[in-house]
Parts: structure tokens; C-alpha cells; sequence
């Protein structure tokens, strides 16, 4: 009974730390072990279809591995046959200590080459630029969805400012300072946030203000479409306007 309990134990912390690194975006815990035990085989699925056998290459194959095993068998077999304790129990050679060495080298010859790759990939992997572990909040489409989110934040905080106060705020740091919204200064992308012109210059509100704010996107080169329209690239700017709402819409 104890023994149970104490595995019952063991498994409830195990999936509570699964949980944890699964909600910190640690998705990798789970990858790892998986993709290490089951990733040969969408690596077969992909290889494999395109993979064009070579029937002159398997002939010569089999003839040389054939030589070999005669070769082998014939060496091996004149070599045990003179043995003074051979000769005297009348044994011969057996075939398949000749097929277990031929085994043995093809097994030897396969593992020195999956090693030379994987020290080639292990160098390569340390030496790349790219970030080897990334985190499933740290994507494209989560980038663009909090960028989208934030200048929402922003533009409704912005005009209940601009209503309490009579006039817009004029960056974000004025909101984040007066406590009505914490909406950071730079995006997910490290690119500052663009604010329109009635806020910058903090304006008296007005009817039919366009006021907006958006990011410039992935590559830092998005503007305020103009004319408006909802679907801008997709390394276009990522915003939200009073007048005409969030954009892309195509971003959900």
C-alpha cells in the first residue's frame, strides 16, 4: 500500500512539473523525448518517397559482399582448420561465425559514420547562430496576437484618458504612469510603437479622431495603411484604429 501511494506520489509531482514548463512554454520537455524515440519515423516518411534505388549499385553490392563472405569463409576456415585442436576434434570453421563478423564490420562501418554525423551536427549545432531551444509563446502568430492585443489596450485606454483628462496622453509611458494601461514602449519584435498624430501632439479630443497606434511588425517596416485597409502584408504593420479597428484581420 505504501508503495502504491508513494508512485502515485512520484506520477502527480511528474505531471505537475509537466504542467508548469508546459504553461512557462518549456514545450521542448515534451519534444525532446518524444521526437529522440519517435522521430525516425517522419524522418523515414520523408526520405523515403524520394529516395531512387540504384539496381547496377545493389547488384555490385551483393557481388562484392558475396566475395567477401567466400573470401572470408575460405581464409578464416584454412586458418581454424590447421589448429592442432581442430584438427585432432576433426571440426571445420562454421559458416555463420564467418556472417557473424561479416555482421559485425557492417555494424562497426555503420556506427563509425553515425558517429562522424553526429559530431558534424553537434559542431554545426554549436556553432549556429539560430537558438536551439525557442518557446511556444516566443512564434510568429503569438507575436502578432500580442501586438494586437496591446494596441487595443492602448487605444481604449488612451481615449478613456483623453475623456477623464480633456486631452490625449501623449506616449505610452503617460498611460503606464496615470495607471491605465501597462502597455510597454517597444513591441515583441524590440520596435517601438507607433502612435498617430493626435496623441503625439496631445490634442483635444474631438469627434471622428483617428486615433491609432500599431507596430511595425516583423520586420520593422510596416506603416498605417493608407487608405485603410484591413489586410496589410504579412510582414506589414500589426495595429488597432478608433475608426476602423484592429488590422490584419486576417491575422486571427
Amino acid at each position: 500500500m505504501k508503495r502504491a501511494i508513494r508512485w502515485i506520489g512520484i506520477a502527480g509531482l511528474i505531471f505537475v512539473l509537466l504542467l508548469i514548463t508546459g504553461g512557462l512554454g518549456m514545450v521542448f520537455v515534451f519534444e525532446v523525448p518524444i521526437t529522440l524515440a519517435f522521430g525516425w519515423i517522419a524522418f523515414l516518411g520523408r526520405v523515403l518517397p524520394q529516395m531512387q534505388p540504384s539496381l547496377s549499385g545493389i547488384a555490385v553490392a551483393g557481388v562484392l559482399a558475396a566475395a567477401v563472405l567466400c573470401l572470408g569463409q575460405w581464409l578464416a576456415g584454412s586458418f581454424y582448420n590447421r589448429l592442432p585442436t581442430t584438427e585432432a576434434a576433426g571440426r571445420r570453421w562454421p559458416l555463420r561465425w564467418t556472417l557473424l563478423g561479416l555482421g559485425g564490420l557492417v555494424l562497426v562501418f555503420c556506427l563509425t559514420i553515425a558517429s562522424a554525423g553526429i559530431i558534424h551536427q553537434v559542431g554545426w549545432l554549436a556553432s549556429s547562430e539560430q537558438r536551439l531551444i525557442q518557446s511556444s509563446w516566443d512564434t510568429p502568430s503569438f507575436h502578432l496576437r500580442r501586438a494586437k492585443s496591446d494596441t487595443k489596450t492602448a487605444v481604449t485606454q488612451a481615449i478613456v484618458y483623453a475623456n477623464d483628462k480633456h486631452v490625449y496622453p501623449t506616449s505610452l509611458k503617460v498611460l503606464r504612469d496615470a495607471g491605465y494601461a501597462n502597455v510597454p514602449d517597444i513591441d515583441h519584435w524590440k520596435n517601438p510603437y507607433v502612435l498617430a498624430p493626435v496623441l503625439t501632439s496631445g490634442a483635444k479630443p474631438r469627434d471622428g479622431d483617428d486615433v491609432y497606434i500599431y507596430s511595425k511588425g516583423p520586420k520593422g517596416t510596416g506603416t498605417y495603411p493608407r487608405p485603410f485597409t484591413p489586410n496589410t502584408e504579412e510582414d506589414g504593420s500589426v495595429g488597432y484604429s478608433s475608426l476602423y479597428g484592429p488590422w490584419p484581420r486576417t491575422a486571427e
